[in-house]
């Protein structure tokens, strides 16, 4: 089953303790490493373009992210990390019955698909946050951004944010998105 949204404050604490008790200390942090670990599976198929993700949950309680082989990367690696938060998030520790998947439906499915991006679904605004913090934990972020800003003008943010990307293995567009969120940058 489902649960419900657990707001952006635990979901970021959840991949601060992901990351702990895997003894992750620095980037670029390897989501498809970490679900192995958590005994879930990452599969890439094609898929259509709207559609970056999906995880089940057979009813046998195993869980699988698909991924979109079509998509870049850094997408890629940002929906594992955001399907990780779903299953450590939103579904129940307890496996389906048998028999309640026979009678209900054999899956549970949440997709990552445009209306993740937009924010305005919680579980969906769980799951970003969750992938950000991940990928990009605070507290290795921020460090590395006032080192990297070190004896640098304004006019160089974008190769600040150049280079974190590529240290972060994250597209420029969820690190800026980051910094925002983390109040290091003005959103402009």
């Amino acid at each position: 089953m489902v649960k419900a949204a657990v707001g952006p404050a635990k979901a970021e604490a959840a991949a601060n303790r992901l990351l702990k008790q895997y003894g992750i200390e620095r980037p670029p942090i390897d989501p498809v490493g970490l679900a192995k670990q958590e005994g879930i599976v990452v599969v890439y198929e094609p898929m259509p373009a709207d559609t970056s993700s999906l995880l089940l949950r057979e009813s046998s309680g195993r869980r699988v992210i698909g991924v979109n082989a079509r998509h870049a990367e850094s997408r890629k690696r940002f929906s594992v990390a955001h399907e990780i938060g779903h299953a450590l998030l939103h579904f129940d520790a307890k496996a389906p019955s048998k028999s309640e998947a026979a009678v209900s439906r054999p899956l549970e499915v949440l997709f990552r698909d445009g209306l993740a991006q937009q924010g305005t679904d919680e579980v969906e605004i769980d799951a970003n946050v969750f992938a950000a913090s991940l990928l990009m934990p605070a507290q290795l972020l921020r460090p590395a951004f006032r080192d990297a800003l070190q004896g640098q003008g304004p006019r160089s943010l974008v190769r600040v944010i150049e280079r974190l990307a590529r240290d972060f293995d994250v597209s420029e567009q969820a690190l800026r998105y980051r910094l925002i969120n983390l109040n290091l940058i003005d959103p402009a």
